[in-house]
């Protein structure tokens, strides 16, 4: 009978260590998942607000050098920030400034700038009211998201290298 009762008492304690060992687990992970959703809704606040500011700004200069002025002295301080541009709102890039590591910013020639009409990312951005801000991310690799503003003339968008948050949100 002592046998049976070590047996039962040690299955009865493998059963509880187990099941708490489990749980612990799973609570661990969805402490880690929370911790990686809240630096993730921090990141994008963070250029929520960004593209606020920048619409805010812009929406006042009068010419093209004063917003390329702005962007590359100003806004491509940030390093995430890999490219900017200003679409019209019909659907024609009107400016597009590059953000080019380790160099000095490259303004696309007016050659060079698209038609976005036939998108379907410009389809939702003609949907926004003003100062309503759209993210997208087009499926190409580059580990980058969009984030579009309205303006009462234009649409202003700033794309944002995801790699450092991606880093962050592993460490």
């Amino acid at each position: 009978m002592s046998l049976l009762h070590n047996v039962v008492l040690f299955l009865v304690f493998y059963n509880f260590y187990y099941s708490y060992s489990k749980e612990e687990n799973i609570k661990k992970s969805e402490f880690i998942l929370k911790e990686q959703e809240d630096l993730f809704k921090n990141f994008l606040k963070k250029y929520d607000e960004k593209v606020i500011l920048i619409e805010s700004i812009i929406s006042n200069f009068n010419n093209n050098d004063e917003i390329i002025n702005f962007i590359e002295n100003i806004i491509f301080q940030d390093k995430n920030i890999s490219s900017f541009k200003v679409i019209n709102l019909s659907a024609k890039e009107s400016l597009k400034v590059l953000n080019i590591p380790n160099n000095k910013s490259e303004v696309l020639e007016y050659s060079q700038l698209r038609n976005l009409f036939a998108t379907n990312y410009f389809k939702n951005m003609r949907s926004l009211n003003y100062r309503e801000i759209y993210h997208y991310s087009i499926n190409d690799n580059s580990n980058s998201m969009n984030f579009v503003i309205r303006s009462k003339e234009n649409f202003y968008s700033i794309k944002i290298d995801l790699n450092e948050i991606f880093q962050n949100i592993i460490n």
